[in-house]
């Protein structure tokens, strides 16, 4: 688990070392978007993605996000899922020592992003 977390880590990390320090030429048509923010805000997060290419997020966007991110539906093949529910979910699933590895492994990433550590 060391490993692929670590593998994981530092290819997230050089995306955002380079969306940090884009070329001139990519400069203002490169748009970052974490997964967090479209689980925790999925419309403020879509409504911003619309801006940055000067379109205004279609109504129906909207009611598709909310109908898609804030229900409590159990199921598989389920499409509809609670958004910040799945975002936190991991840290029920996975052994502490498995998560000690990866904020291990990960600790540069997680502390640019703000994550803190996994209190149980």
């Amino acid at each position: 688990m060391g490993i692929a977390a670590a593998n994981l880590c530092d290819r997230e990390w050089d995306n955002l070392e380079f969306s940090e320090n884009l070329p001139e030429w990519l400069q203002g048509r490169y748009f970052r978007l974490t997964h967090d923010e479209m689980s925790l805000e999925p419309i403020e997060s879509a409504k911003r993605v619309y801006e940055f290419i000067g379109k205004n997020i279609p109504p129906d966007m909207e009611e598709f996000l909310l109908q898609h991110t804030t229900v409590a539906k159990k199921g598989v093949l389920n499409t509809s899922k609670n958004s910040t529910a799945v975002l936190e979910k991991w840290k029920n699933s996975l052994e502490l020592p498995i998560i000690r590895a990866v904020e291990e492994k990960c600790k540069l990433l997680m502390d640019f992003m703000g994550y803190k550590a996994h209190e149980p």
